[in-house]
């Protein structure tokens, strides 16, 4: 028998079956490329089927924060840990290690050459779905719920885009729900989506700063989500170059 994820939202409650594919976003760093503090903009997050949401994120995400964050309900967020403990970096290292969900994010950066018409926020939102696709050909999930972080800046946007992008499952079309999440709702998969693309634009601002011994030295938090697990796993990329389609 088929189970049922209810999630509630500013409009009521959507309930998704087990075949169901949940996919936590958030965004990193900023659209317009506007200062040395601000030199990429980035989305990222998570992915797993409606019937392992539990058992392979909320559950180990709960626990994770009670055993070494201070309790499960406390709001986590890889911008804001400073300082962590070895023991909180090896806990995170374990939860990324040992949790197969899939895990993606593509950055793109000041440097990077834009041809198009598109925004930079429309080119990453679309290579992020064809991350998402390309994972949903293997799981041919019966329904695709996005959760994207509130942001005041790209709210509109990403609902737009997102909301509009179409996934074919064999003969069926599938038509994704969005919902935003605010960091007040805690969700795990949007916590979990933000310690994913956190480290993927702090590996690209290191480059852009300038540290050229760093070039090519991978950060231990950018390591443990994206290169700890099975490769089937992960799709990262940097979006480098867009020019306009011809013929």
């Amino acid at each position: 028998m088929s189970g049922i994820l209810s999630l509630r939202h500013d409009s009521g409650i959507l309930n998704v079956s087990d075949s169901a594919l949940i996919v936590g976003i958030d965004d990193t760093g900023h659209e317009s490329f506007a200062d040395e503090a601000h030199p990429l903009f980035g989305l990222g997050g998570c992915a797993v089927r409606a019937a392992d949401y539990f058992r392979y994120l909320d559950d180990p995400w709960h626990e994770l924060k009670k055993r070494y964050f201070g309790g499960p309900d406390i709001k986590l967020h890889a911008s804001k840990l400073r300082n962590p403990s070895q023991e909180q970096v090896e806990a995170l290292g374990v939860f990324f290690k040992n949790l197969p969900f899939f895990r993606f994010a593509t950055v793109s950066a000041r440097t990077a050459r834009n041809e198009t018409i598109e925004t930079i926020v429309h080119l990453v939102s679309v290579m992020v779905m064809q991350q998402v696709a390309a994972f949903a050909q293997r799981t041919q999930p019966s329904a695709i719920v996005f959760i994207i972080e509130t942001s005041e800046r790209v709210d509109r946007a990403l609902r737009m885009h997102f909301g509009a992008y179409r996934f074919g499952n064999g003969e069926i079309e599938i038509q994704p729900s969005v919902l935003l999440a605010s960091k007040d709702a805690r969700a795990s998969c949007v916590e979990v989506a933000d310690f994913v693309v956190h480290p993927a634009g702090a590996q690209v601002r290191n480059r852009l700063r300038g540290f050229k011994n760093l070039h090519n030295i991978i950060r231990k938090d950018f390591d443990a989500v994206f290169h700890t697990v099975d490769r089937k796993l992960v799709d990262y990329r940097e979006l480098l170059e867009a020019r306009p389609h011809r013929g």
